[in-house]
């Protein structure tokens, strides 16, 4: 007769085979949440932020840059609208209502321009 606290071999093996896959859903759970961190790293680009913690000059050149070319476009597109728009609406000066008041704002800027209209 066996001993009623003695654990036979079959108790022995489900015991490690629980705890083996306790172990595992832990590991996995662990690497999950690696994972996710890992992912929420790489979307707040901290590596590029230190960096340029480091180097402030390196900020400083790059808000220079991005000031420059920000400027050179919005003038450009400025001029390329005030171009698109002026070609536009000369088209349009053939036009009974619409011609008359855009004749008379040409004319406005072309005084303007000749400097009989002092600002």
């Amino acid at each position: 007769m066996d001993h009623p606290n003695k654990k036979t071999t079959g108790d022995t093996q489900t015991g490690r085979q629980t705890e083996t896959t306790t172990t595992l859903a832990e590991i996995y759970a662990a690497n999950r949440r690696l994972l996710q961190i890992a992912a929420r790293l790489e979307e707040s680009q901290l590596r590029d932020m230190l960096s340029l913690y480091k180097h402030p000059f390196q900020l400083i050149w790059i808000n220079f840059l991005a000031g420059l070319s920000r400027g050179v476009g919005l003038t450009v597109g400025t001029a390329l609208f005030l171009a698109f728009s002026a070609y536009f609406l000369g088209q349009f000066i053939s036009l009974p209502l619409i011609g008359e008041y855009i004749a008379k704002l040409l004319d406005i800027v072309d005084a303007y321009r000749s400097g009989s209209l002092a600002p």
